[in-house]
């Protein structure tokens, strides 16, 4: 503690600081706060006079903002014998406040003691940390919400800092993280791991960015995938400072791509599916036109051969005949014609639909032997629906006559909204499946394997059953969407 004469050298010394200072420097009494000098930097921040200022306390003036600052002050003075940046806030003239740090000293004034205080003004700085800090907050609660993960390494490669979102993606903690640089590549799916560790061993050499995607196998053993890119954060010279990442979860992305590289794979089946059954109606309709018409046509074109033969021979009496022949042979060809484009495109079927047009299928079993039983309860449905399960019902029922010299023959279609069901039965002589497929696929006759691509195009089930001798059932189902 100095002691200074206010008429002494020394107090004129220091009326000098006081009248020149551009620092804030108040000198107060210790006991009362009565303030006994103030230099004009003082002035300049509380906003009051010099004449203001002196003769009153601080207390009076309401300098404190907390009744207790200065007594908190004086007993940090009493116990250290001095204070130094003692941070407080002021209130000033105009009732705003002022965050400053105060230097004080005992000196003895006048036979008193008093405190020389020094003054440093830190309100803008402590407003720009507070906003620092809350923007600091406000950058953790983002980067805390946001849906990826987020770390900061040294650019060694040593953790920093890790987001929380690390947890459910890894399947670990923050700590188990943080303890142990390669922990995370610990964590990759093996199948990845080489060429994840090659990629972030490259990063940390070269400090560029960079993106990979991998596989990591949680604790629970469960697969995530995830897309993670590394940068370098360099500082205000442009020098990398640290090293950021971002990790996002895109488990659902790699799914639903593979989901669609799947259903492309169906498509490219579907199409493949399409094309032979096309195939296969073409094949059929071939050998209906070669089987039948064309060699119903050859033969009435051979009776008008004869007869041209037997005209420039000079003996006309066979050609009447033969015309005749010729001309039952094309009405033949005809009526054999016109069934055929029945069977491509039943007009009973467009007009009036399924239970009709199975119905009318008795015209084609033109033996009094075959007994063909039908038995229909469906709605209307969409020409395309009516028109395969048609096609199915019309093939079955061809081929029981054909070639199953059945007796009887059953035909049953219940429809409900979003169902479909047919079931075909015949007593024939039956026939193994296996072999017939086969047979059919190497002779180009594909009937049985078109109907099952038909419905199977359209998401539905068909099952044959059938042995030697023990007839045959064809079945369908047909969901309705």
């Amino acid at each position: 503690m100095s002691t200074t004469d206010p008429e002494g050298p020394f107090g004129r010394v220091l009326e000098t600081v006081f009248r020149i200072a551009g620092e804030p420097i108040l000198l107060t009494r210790r006991r009362d706060g009565f303030v006994a000098e103030a230099s004009p930097g003082f002035c300049r921040l509380s906003g009051f006079s010099r004449a203001q200022l002196t003769g009153r306390s601080t207390t009076e003036l309401g300098l404190w903002t907390a009744g207790d600052e200065r007594a908190r002050m004086l007993e940090k003075l009493s116990v250290d014998g001095s204070v130094s940046e003692f941070e407080s806030e002021f209130q000033i003239a105009d009732g705003s406040l002022r965050t400053c740090l105060m230097s004080v000293a005992v000196v003895d004034f006048a036979g008193e003691e008093h405190l020389f205080i020094v003054v440093r003004d830190v309100t803008l700085h402590r407003q720009a940390e507070s906003r620092l800090r809350e923007a600091e907050e406000r950058y953790r609660q983002l980067v805390e919400e946001i849906p990826a993960a987020t770390y900061v390494d040294a650019l060694d490669g040593t953790p920093l800092y890790v987001s929380p979102q690390i947890e459910p993606l890894f399947g670990c903690t923050r700590d188990q993280w943080m303890s142990d640089t390669w922990f995370w590549l610990s964590q990759v799916h093996p199948d990845d791991r080489d060429r994840v560790e090659e990629w972030y061993r490259g990063h940390t050499e070269q400090l560029d960015a960079r993106v990979i995607e991998y596989r990591l196998l949680n604790a629970g053993g469960s697969e995530r995938w995830v897309h993670d890119r590394v940068a370098a954060v360099r500082g205000p010279n442009g020098s990398p400072v640290v090293t950021q990442g971002v990790m996002v979860d895109i488990t659902d992305r790699k799914r639903d791509e593979q989901t669609i590289r799947v259903q492309e794979a169906r498509l490219r089946d579907l199409l493949e599916a399409m094309l032979r059954v096309e195939e296969a109606e073409r094949q059929r309709i071939a050998v209906l036109l070669h089987d039948d018409t064309i060699q119903v046509m050859t033969a009435a074109l051979l009776v008008l051969d004869r007869g041209l033969v037997s005209l420039r021979a000079g003996d006309g009496e066979p050609v009447l005949e033969r015309l005749s022949d010729a001309r039952a042979t094309l009405e033949g060809a005809i009526d054999r014609t016109r069934r055929l484009t029945f069977d491509l495109r039943s007009p009973v079927l467009e007009r009036h639909g399924l239970a009709s047009a199975v119905a009318a299928l008795e015209s084609i079993v033109s033996d009094p032997a075959v007994d063909l039983r039908t038995e229909v309860d469906t709605p209307r449905y969409p020409f395309v629906i009516e028109d395969m399960v048609y096609r199915i019902v019309q093939e079955a029922v061809v081929n029981a006559v054909k070639h199953a010299r059945a007796s009887t023959i059953t035909v049953r279609l219940v429809g409900r909204e979003r169902l479909l069901t047919a079931q075909i039965t015949d007593d024939g002589v039956g026939f193994d499946i296996e072999e017939i497929l086969e047979a059919q696929r190497t002779s180009h006759h594909f009937g049985l394997e078109s109907m099952m691509q038909r419905i199977r195009l359209a998401g539905g089930e068909l099952q044959l059953r059938s042995a030697p001798g023990a007839g045959t059932t064809v079945e369908l189902s047909l969901p309705i969407d």
